[in-house]
């Protein structure tokens, strides 16, 4: 059983980056309203589509690059994560982002565009007034060192709770391996389901390993 769990979590896992990589994205501009208080999307679009008629519209957006790197330089990014999100679709036909941008460092919000791939088989696991819960997200390597880290994240959003800490430590693990030094972490759970992971990192290594190569290619 294990097995074939494994199996199904790599072909739905590759399915899905295929699906994300031939999509071509498109970016949602924001559409403030008052009342956004810091609920999920889902929430935020039904709330609009009660007050102005409209639709969900399912998708994945680009959440981030990661890790986040703690340097001045320019380092980069290992992978890209894609969370399944929704927007809305005013009576139109357009898309608007009606969830405002959490600051992961200071915990602000604030109004920006979403890069989104819209997917009509993307709705959420489970959406109702008391709880949300997304598919989990995909992470999509952005640079060959990146593979490992990608799929161990990947499987760490769909893994069972006993294995869950297993990829996570993997994909820390993957990230040291290219030189950089993972600093701190944070994961949402929603119920025995990991969303959301969040992983910083220190440049000091991977600058280290980019001077020396540098200094023996003059060699």
């Amino acid at each position: 059983m294990g097995a074939q769990f494994l199996a199904w979590g790599l072909n739905e896992r590759c399915w899905k980056r295929s699906k994300l990589v031939a999509a071509v994205p498109r970016v949602v501009l924001p559409f403030e309203w008052q009342g956004a208080a810091g609920r999920t999307c889902w929430h935020h679009v039904r709330r609009v589509i009660e007050a102005r008629g409209g639709d969900f519209a399912y998708g994945w957006a680009l959440a981030s690059f990661g890790p986040t790197i703690l340097t001045d330089r320019q380092v980069p990014p290992l992978y890209s994560r894609w969370v399944n999100h929704v927007v809305w679709r005013d009576a139109l036909d357009r898309l608007w982002e009606v969830t405002p941008v959490r600051d992961e460092f200071d915990c602000t919000r604030r109004w920006m565009p979403t890069t989104f791939i819209a997917d009509a088989e993307a709705r959420f696991e489970i959406a109702t007034d008391e709880t949300c819960c997304p598919q989990p997200a995909v992470y999509v390597a952005v640079r060959p060192e990146g593979e490992c880290t990608a799929d161990c994240l990947c499987e760490a959003e769909r893994a069972s709770p006993e294995l869950q800490d297993l990829w996570l430590d993997r994909a820390l693990d993957s990230i040291r391996e290219t030189g950089l030094q993972p600093t701190n972490w944070r994961v949402k759970r929603v119920g025995q389901r990991l969303r959301d992971i969040w992983i910083v990192a220190n440049a000091a290594g991977y600058e280290a390993r980019e001077a020396l190569a540098a200094n023996m290619a003059c060699i």
